[in-house]
């Protein structure tokens, strides 16, 4: 829920997506009205929002967060304080009834403060525990409004009023009831009466403006017909004596947004973009926040572009302004690069952004924040010589500031740089950091996009961090939201159909409704040539002033004009007009600069995709329930043939899919026998599978943060709420980066990460023969450099594999150093479930020892017993232990050595076949028998130490 303002008519950016509700609260009595003693249950139980489900089971902790206000706006009048970050409302207390039933009575007139005579049709409410990590939705009780009345002329009485000197203003308002009206008005020196209205519902009076300044108006109302109790409401109305915008041109080089003076640290000159608009002031610190004829704008020749320079600042001061547009709009400065958040800013600590402008006018809204004398920063002659990645070897980290690292601070990110390098990793894509709603964001809210968000740290500290990064040989894309902007941004606000709570229809940057089906916040129209400039300003200033490698372009399947609001399937058809206007953007950001990353979260037609790969552009590519689905054991007819395709950022996790892990963990029971695929060292071992398969394909790759460490946490039990970190906190998630286990996984990630490098030049260039679905998968590469074959057992049960290999002679097994001579071609080889090998014509650097439990056989026995059925005796020699593939019931074991001596073992029979301890046993050769009720089968076995 947003915050609950007084008198002040924010809806326009207070967007409330459930207009409705069922049985999660009730009111009694039903026929309520404001000041009538109510009653507000609450069935947890019944909530939809998956946030509720942290009040499940509650005993204590369960507080209202609530507004009153009409039906445009159900928050416009809240009590004095609300529940928020651990703070709880005084009086706002539930109370436990039942199970998951809470109560609690109030009086809304005085609960929530409503002036009397004020028309309220609903109250707004939701519920929250204390630290706000669990809420309900945000819900809506219609109530009596009773007696009331509404201020009609001037209709806005938040809006300044640009009048002349002895203009007659007419002041007129209208009870809910017939009754004797009467208008007092206060010019300063108390309460004057000035119109009377007997047995009448409206009255009026013709107010002469003596000079500027600031009245209140009173309406009383008595003897109603209703036989209610007499009411009254009372508004202040402010006159500013108008004058005419001067009209001058933009003075040469300036752009839009701040334009600081380099020769004077006391000036600065303001440009901000207003079509259709009349009149525009600065307000601001320097203005003690009050309109000043001196401080408006000047209009362009263009008519639509206000400018203004401002002297008199006081150098590396920060000054907090606004544009006050019309008298009516507050907005900041779109291009600004830091915002002042009344709401949030108190909340984000002085280690992540010292010295904060103080600022806390939130009648006001959001503003932005200029400083002169701001040293620029110096950046390294490195980044001079830095070279990003090719585009076509991209290996991309996912990462949100947010849950990677406690302190979400770029300081801190870049301590870690070494874990994140350590890796293998060419590049971090980091998820959206301009100025979102709130401080706890996935990002993909934004209001700012000039604007990091200072909950990150201050900008400089993410020029250090990209800096640092691409020291260490990382590139940085930044995950940039051009499809849409939320409620807070200044150019919503300036076009805003309040009556129909949406951008309205003249607005030159949005649609007033979307044009696709998964739209979130408000649709840009993109065949705007106002959205057009915005769009290349944005990416241009993002590579220009922070050296970021290029962009991922969050739901660019959204950046259409074609008309589908409700048709999935329309949207995803091929759409020549999106592909101009893609096209045209990745034009301009690669004339800035030509080697920039533009990848698209695109999911279209692959006809589409294909022309936009053929256009430079990246699309991402899901293959994450490919992977899910096979290493969960649920379908092994999914394939990962997708994974190969070049210009496809292909990803087994991205923010947005459950992990793969976690699938493992929670959905694997398609087992067999013992194997298990959910207990934990099993689906390590099939996270390491799936990356094998998945690193040593072309085409571009991405991993999400912490899929290296095998990350089992699940997305959806609060999809947007912050996730537990792996770095040694409290509780079991806290251990994970110290689990051994889990560090091989990581290890293992790492090493498949260095194969691709060292073979880069075989997978991108070599010839590929593959089987990439089913239970035994095999790739196959042959290059000048050497061969390559990666064979995997996804099945639940051992098998024997068939493989061809390209080339005969000396085979290395990367994971395990071993050496296999392949003498003929077409070779058989056991693997167990789960297991995997990366074979190779050439050695390549040594691996870390025991990332991997697989080794292969020096040989393999294979015979056919009387049904026809394969038996497989592997490793052979071995010195601790042969396995034995057979699926009869075994009634004995017999090793006899060479003079016929039968020896003490040790035997047991598993789900899969027999496995022999041979570690107490001599070296030396041995027969092996096996004996059912039927038959013996007899095998020439060694033991080696």
């Amino acid at each position: 829920m947003k915050k609950a303002v007084r008198f002040y008519f924010f809806a326009f950016f207070m967007v409330l997506v459930h207009l409705s509700v069922g049985q999660v609260v009730t009111i009694s009595p039903e026929d309520a009205t404001i000041s009538d003693e109510v009653t507000l249950r609450f069935d947890v139980t019944q909530a939809v929002d998956e946030r509720a489900e942290g009040l499940l089971g509650l005993t204590d902790g369960v507080f209202l967060w609530a507004g009153a206000g009409d039906d445009d706006n159900a928050f416009i009048y809240g009590p004095d304080t609300q529940i928020n970050f651990g703070q709880a409302v005084e009086g706002g207390e539930m109370t436990l009834v039942d199970t998951d039933i809470w109560e609690i009575t109030i009086t809304p007139q005085t609960y929530f403060n409503i002036p009397n005579g004020v028309e309220i049709t609903r109250l707004g409410v939701l519920l929250k525990n204390t630290d706000g990590s669990a809420q309900t939705e945000d819900l809506f009780v219609p109530i009596s409004a009773g007696d009331f009345i509404e201020f009609t002329q001037p209709a806005d009485y938040s809006a300044i009023n640009f009048v002349d000197i002895d203009e007659i203003v007419t002041i007129s308002a209208a009870s809910s009831s017939v009754g004797d009206l009467e208008m007092f008005i206060d010019e300063g020196s108390g309460f004057t009466s000035v119109a009377t209205a007997n047995s009448s519902s409206t009255i009026s009076f013709g107010y002469q403006v003596a000079g500027q300044g600031q009245i209140s108006v009173r309406v009383e109302a008595t003897n109603l017909e209703s036989e209610g109790d007499d009411i009254e409401r009372t508004g202040t109305l402010d006159f500013f004596i108008q004058q005419e915008t001067v009209v001058e041109s933009l003075p040469m080089g300036m752009e839009l947004g701040i334009n600081y003076n380099d020769s004077d640290d006391t000036r600065a000159t303001l440009v901000f973009l207003a079509p259709l608009k009349e009149r525009v002031h600065v307000v601001g610190d320097f203005t003690n926040w009050e309109l000043d004829n001196a401080y408006q704008m000047k209009r362009d020749s263009d008519e639509e572009t206000y400018w203004l320079e401002i002297d008199g600042l006081t150098s590396g001061a920060d000054y907090v302004f606004q544009y006050w547009v019309d008298g009516a709009i507050r907005v900041g400065d779109p291009y600004a690069d830091q915002v002042a958040d009344p709401w949030n800013d108190e909340f984000i600590t002085e280690s992540v952004f010292p010295d904060l402008p103080e600022y806390d006018l939130r009648e006001y809204g959001i503003a932005t924040v200029l400083r002169t004398g701001q040293t620029p920063y110096e950046w390294s002659a490195t980044e001079d010589t830095w070279e990003r990645p090719n585009q076509e070897d991209l290996i991309v980290y996912e990462l949100l500031v947010r849950d990677f690292i406690d302190s979400h601070d770029y300081n801190d990110l870049i301590d870690t740089l070494t874990y994140i390098k350590r890796l293998g990793v060419n590049a971090i894509e980091l998820m959206p950091i301009m100025e979102f709603e709130g401080n706890s964001s996935w990002g993909y809210n934004p209001s700012y996009f000039f604007a990091p968000d200072k909950y990150y740290g201050t900008k400089n500290d993410l020029k250090a961090f990209i800096e640092a990064a691409h020291q260490n040989g990382i590139a940085v894309i930044l995950d940039m939201v051009l499809n849409h902007a939320f409620g807070q941004n200044a150019m919503v606000q300036m076009y805003w159909d309040s009556e129909e709570n949406k951008p309205a229809t003249n607005s030159p940057w949005f649609n007033p409704d979307a044009k696709h089906p998964f739209n979130v916040g408000f649709d840009f129209n993109h065949e705007s040539d106002y959205t057009q400039r915005f769009v290349d300003d944005v990416n241009r200033y993002w590579i220009e002033e922070y050296h970021f490698d290029g962009y991922r372009f969050d739901l660019s399947k959204g950046f259409t004009q074609t008309d589908n609001p409700d048709d999935v399937g329309a949207w995803n058809q091929f759409d020549q007009s999106r592909i101009d206007l893609l096209t045209r953007m990745a034009d301009e950001i690669w004339a800035i600069d030509e080697e920039a990353y533009v990848i698209l979260e695109h999911f279209a037609d692959p006809n589409e995709e294909t022309v936009l790969k053929n256009e430079g552009m990246m699309v991402w590519g899901n293959s994450n329930e490919d992977f899910r689905a096979t290493l969960a054991g649920e379908s092994l007819n999914r394939s990962f043939e997708a994974v190969a395709d070049v210009g496809r950022v292909s990803y087994m996790e991205s923010h947005d899919e459950e992990r793969v892990a976690w699938e493992m963990l929670t959905m694997g029971t398609n087992n067999a026998g013992d194997y298990d695929i959910r207990d934990e060292a099993v689906y390590f071992e099939r996270t390491k599978l799936g990356a094998a398969f998945f690193f040593t394909l072309p085409g571009q790759k991405m991993l999400w943060q912490f899929q290296e460490l095998a990350y089992d946490v699940e997305l959806n039990d609060d999809r947007l709420g912050e996730k537990p970190e792996p770095w040694g906190g409290v509780g079991e998630v806290g251990q994970y980066y110290d689990n051994t286990e889990r560090q091989k996984v990581f290890s293992a990630y790492a090493a498949l990460i260095d194969f691709r490098k060292q073979k880069l030049e075989a997978i991108k260039n070599g010839a590929i023969t593959s089987i990439l679905t089913g239970q035994l998968r095999r790739i196959t590469i042959q290059h000048e450099s050497g061969s390559i074959v990666v064979i995997g057992n996804f099945g639940l049960s051992p098998q024997l594999m068939s493989v061809s290999f390209p080339e005969s002679g000396t085979w290395y097994d990367y994971f395990s150093d071993d050496t296999f001579e392949v003498d003929q071609l077409n070779q058989e080889i056991p693997l167990v479930p789960g297991a995997f090998h990366i074979l190779t014509t050439d050695e390549l650097a040594p691996v870390e020892e025991g990332l991997v439990p697989f080794t292969l056989p020096e040989t393999v026995t294979s015979i056919d017993d009387l049904s026809g059925e394969s038996v497989i005796v592997y490793p052979n020699p071995s010195s601790q232990n042969i396995k034995v593939l057979y699926n009869k019931e075994v009634s004995s074991v017999e090793m006899i050595n060479v003079i016929g001596i039968r020896e003490n073992i040790q035997w047991h029979q598993e789900s899969d076949g027999i496995n022999i301890n041979v570690s107490t046993l001599s070296v030396g050769n041995y027969r092996l028998l096996i004996h059912t009720a039927t038959n013996t089968l007899s095998f020439n076995t060694s033991v080696i130490r």
